[in-house]
């Protein structure tokens, strides 16, 4: 098995004790690096001071990722909790009107050997970012309006995330690929990093509310990565979702998370393999996001064992299987507290819920679930 690095980025709220934004970074930092030792792991300081950005070192397995993403957030429980602050690890802040581009986002970044790694790479998430973004939603409420309709606040106001486009190795080679883009860094997934490193960025994501929840999605584009190497030595083509199909199938799943309703592809109604666009699916009009990424999962089965993962199985994998059992995202839990409780108890409880989850506990999706009775 190729081995393929993993570098993952959190950006955490720095909240009072009333769940609302401090600009009060540079008070943490002054303490959190003391702490730290080796490898490329930091904090940085982000232009928005209300947010602690996390990163983690380069690592090689799914373990030493969540070792380090455990590692770094308890390092920033710490120091917040020494200035009386707390964190809160959700796309928006539900307690604080937002300033424009004041988000918080989680990157993941896996690591290439070539550019033509990268461009094959690139291409082949694009064609998941409707499961990944249904899967991963955690921004529901956004300030002032109380406003609930979005399961992807952050998604659907960030100008700093959008669609990725197909791209052309030879035009990637020569500089010219998304010509178009005035920042072509700023999509879905992208291998125009920062410093060219040799690196895929996918920033797609809302920051996860737990580390369960991170190891998950990094679990899954490790297993996208590693179909899409098979396809590359191969020199195989994946099937093409069309542009139209993925970005219908996006902005449902930033609105509705695990309930949205996709279409199929149907030029692709007679593959044998990739997802549901196969005849038996696309004379359907409407597909369940949960059961699109059921059937992602099936077409990864190979790579996830490679992994080392069964994720029907898999204690590690249990938040992945009450989630789509009963459709219900980190979004869909904060939704369901504030209806039935309020906004001191969700305040309350993602201060709760984010500590926990940087112990490495996963969210009881079943007792949140027992709220909705």
């Amino acid at each position: 098995m190729r081995e393929i690095t993993h570098g993952l980025e959190q950006e955490i709220q720095v909240v009072d004790s009333n769940g609302i934004l401090q600009n009060r970074v540079r008070e943490l930092m002054s303490e959190v690096p003391k702490s730290l030792s080796g490898g490329n792991r930091k904090f940085i300081k982000d232009a928005y001071l209300t947010q602690l950005e996390i990163t983690t070192g380069i690592t090689k397995d799914l373990d030493e990722l969540r070792s380090e993403l455990i590692y770094l957030r308890m390092l920033g429980h710490e120091a917040a909790e020494s200035h009386d602050l707390f964190l809160i690890a959700t796309g928006t802040n539900p307690f604080t009107s937002s300033r424009t581009g004041e988000n918080f986002a989680e990157h993941h970044h896996l690591g290439c050997k070539s550019s033509r790694e990268k461009v094959t790479l690139h291409n082949f998430i694009r064609e998941f970012t409707p499961e990944l973004m249904a899967l991963s939603v955690n921004s529901p409420i956004y300030i002032p309006e109380n406003n609930t309709t979005y399961e992807s606040f952050r998604a659907s106001r960030n100008p700093h995330i959008r669609y990725a486009p197909r791209i052309s190795h030879d035009k990637y080679l020569k500089g010219t690929s998304l010509d178009f883009l005035r920042e072509k860094r700023y999509l879905d997934v992208s291998p125009f990093t920062k410093g060219n490193k040799p690196t895929v960025e996918v920033r797609l994501f809302d920051v996860q509310l737990t580390v369960p929840h991170a190891i998950v999605i990094g679990t899954i584009l490790k297993a996208i990565a590693m179909k899409s190497l098979k396809y590359s030595d191969e020199n195989r083509i994946p099937p093409r979702v069309s542009p139209d199909v993925i970005q219908h199938n996006r902005r449902e799943a930033i609105k509705n998370g695990l309930r949205a309703k996709f279409i199929a592809d149907q030029k692709l109604r007679y593959s044998m393999e990739f997802m549901y666009h196969k005849q038996e699916y696309t004379d359907k009009e409407e597909l369940p996001a949960f059961e699109c990424i059921e059937y992602m999962l099936t077409f990864l089965e190979n790579e996830l064992e490679e992994l080392g993962i069964n994720w029907k199985k898999d204690k590690e994998m249990k938040i992945l299987r009450d989630s789509l059992k009963y459709r219900l995202t980190s979004a869909d839990c904060q939704k369901i507290v504030y209806e039935k409780f309020g906004k001191e108890t969700l305040k309350e409880k993602l201060i709760e819920w984010t500590k926990e989850g940087s112990r490495g506990k996963p969210l009881d999706i079943c007792k949140i679930k027992e709220y909705m009775r």
